[in-house]
Formats: C-alpha cells, structure tokens, sequence
C-alpha cells in the first residue's frame, strides 16, 4: 500500500513521513534520536547524541521545546568534516569501494544502528579508523515521534 502519492524528486526530498523516507533512496536514510531545544516560526533547533545543537530549517508547528523527535539525513547528503559546522564522529565498520563511490557505515556513540555515508569516488579510510561527518542543516529532515514530518523549507533543484 502506498503512503502517499508524488513526483518521485518530491517523495525524495520532501516525503511526508519517516516511512517514504526510509524506502526512497538506496541506501536508505539514516535516522538520529534527536532532543528539540528551542523552536521559531520557521526553524527548530535539536539536540542530537553528541550533544551539539544544530537549527534546522522545517516549520516548526506542532513542536515544542523537550519532544524526541528524528532527524534524517540521506547517506549523499552528509558532508566531509572539514567543510561542516555540526559533526558527528565514530569508528568506521565496514567500507564499500564501489568504483564510482564508496559507502561508509560508521557507528556513533549513543546510537543503536550504523550512519551510512556516501561518496562519489574513492575514499581512502580503514575499518576500525575513527571517521567523522558534517551535517549540512538544509538537507536534513525532522520527524515527530508519530512519524510525520516537519514540512522542509528548504527549496531543492527541480522540484
């Protein structure tokens, strides 16, 4: 049974719950337990498992101050360290060198599950190596417990 009806570009970028999120996309998203801090009209900070805070650009209605909530961030989406304000770090478990891309699974502390990162090319990084990532805020997305989404307002190319 289908969920929800769209574009596949906006079912990719904008799904309207964390179940089309998870089953568009391969690898499939990656999803944070998250605290939310503080809200405005057009923006809601969050917690995540490292304790750093990070202002994502989502409406903020229906969110209040103290809810668990998810936060989601597809595997091309996340960033190298070095170009990124917010990070998480971990110890790589497996890498994939695909040839046109590689596939990091990398276990962060206070998760239950393996991050996985993508990126186009070859990435020169060992299993057991300590590895971090950026969060860019803009390409993440912001579930309530019940699983709906916070509307993204981040606009994305062609859709």
């Amino acid at each position: 049974m289908w969920r929800r009806l769209g574009k596949p570009l906006e079912l990719y970028h904008y799904p309207a719950d964390r179940f089309v999120a998870g089953f568009i996309g391969s690898p499939k998203m990656n999803f944070l337990p998250v605290k939310v801090t503080a809200t405005a009209i057009d923006q809601v900070q969050v917690e995540l498992p490292n304790r750093q805070q990070i202002w994502l650009p989502v409406d903020s209605a229906n969110v209040q101050a103290g809810a668990n909530m998810s936060l989601g961030i597809r595997p091309e989406h996340l960033l190298p360290s070095d170009i990124a304000d917010v990070t998480l770090e971990g110890e790589v478990q497996v890498v994939e060198q695909l040839g046109h891309e590689t596939q990091i699974h990398i276990q962060i502390p206070a998760i239950r599950q393996n991050l996985v990162y993508r990126q186009n090319d070859v990435v020169l990084v060992e299993e057991g190596a300590t590895f971090a990532i950026g969060l860019p805020p803009e390409r993440c997305h912001l579930f309530r417990e019940d699983g709906t989404a916070c509307r993204r307002l981040h606009k994305e190319p062609g859709v």
